[in-house]
């Protein structure tokens, strides 16, 4: 399988180049999704996206006063952007809890999105067709404003489970798919990354400096892969690759994820990940375009 989608020095290769821009977020995106009244042309638009952004799976439902405190927003105005967002049919209020939720209609967006960018149904099915090779997790994700998206995530047959669903947010500072994008772009964005907020620290081995990511990401361009070793959870491990598209850009990142402490005892081996994990990126591209990256 891995002479067939192509040898991992292509991909060192690739990424040795001049950097190439993923969904460059503006200037004014920061990791703690400030309003900045000077460079927003409608703020009641801005706030209604927010609070669309707020549910997630941690806060699948909202009351008003909660919303506001977590926007540091004016309740007033928050529950008349809640019910403009009801009236249009994007958010569900339910009479008994006086708490809202997000609305079917949010997947008719999302619906349309999958329509337009086929990526991720096509990552989802080489993911699915190559489990048996790999036991564990495979995850598909995106660049936008300063984090990783998941696009495509299969979650694999072994013991150790992490609860990730496609649209989830996770940084890119901890994450092997989040170093493969940052590898992918420029200095000017590493340092607007750096500048909007500190490196969060999610575990004892999270980078939470620049010069340490720096040198994280200066490597992930000479290998041509990113390692994520008990960064983002103590106990998971990662490898990341970038997806290309047929002229050799970076569109998407490609991980696997696995419980750590099969490295140690041997029973995988970080080569062989990569060599997998390039050979699926590979795959997804070849059946996209229908060619080799």
């Amino acid at each position: 399988m891995y002479s067939r989608y192509g040898s991992s020095e292509r991909h060192r290769r690739r990424l040795a180049r001049q950097p190439v821009e993923v969904e460059m977020p503006p200037s004014n995106v920061s990791r703690t999704d400030e309003i900045d009244p000077r460079t927003q042309p409608n703020l009641n638009l801005a706030r209604g996206l927010r609070i669309l952004e707020a549910f997630d799976s941690e806060h699948p439902e909202w009351g008003v006063r909660e919303l506001a405190r977590a926007l540091d927003a004016n309740p007033t105005t928050i529950h008349r952007l809640l019910t403009t967002l009801e009236n249009f049919g994007y958010v569900e209020h339910s009479k008994n809890s006086q708490r809202y939720r997000l609305s079917a209609k949010v997947m008719r967006l999302a619906g349309r999105y999958a329509e337009q960018n086929p990526v991720q149904d096509v990552a989802r099915r080489v993911f699915e067709e190559l489990s048996g090779e790999f036991e564990h997790s495979f995850y598909l994700g995106v660049l936008n404003n300063f984090e990783v998206v998941y696009t495509a995530v299969v979650e694999g047959r072994g013991a150790l489970k992490i609860s990730t669903h496609v649209g989830e947010r996770i940084p890119l500072h901890t994450t092997a798919i989040g170093k493969v994008l940052l590898a992918a772009q420029d200095g000017a964005y590493f340092e607007r990354f750096i500048a909007a907020g500190p490196l969060t620290r999610r575990t004892d081995k999270t980078k939470t400096t620049p010069e340490a990511l720096q040198e994280d990401i200066e490597e992930v361009r000479r290998s041509g892969f990113a390692v994520s070793l008990g960064e983002n959870f103590e106990d998971i491990g990662a490898i990341g690759v970038p997806l290309y598209d047929a002229q050799g850009s970076v569109v998407a990142g490609l991980s696997l994820g696995f419980p750590l402490h099969l490295l140690t005892t041997g029973r995988l081996e970080i080569t062989a990940l990569v060599k997998l994990a390039q050979a699926l990126s590979a795959g997804i591209t070849y059946r996209i375009d229908g060619r080799l990256p």
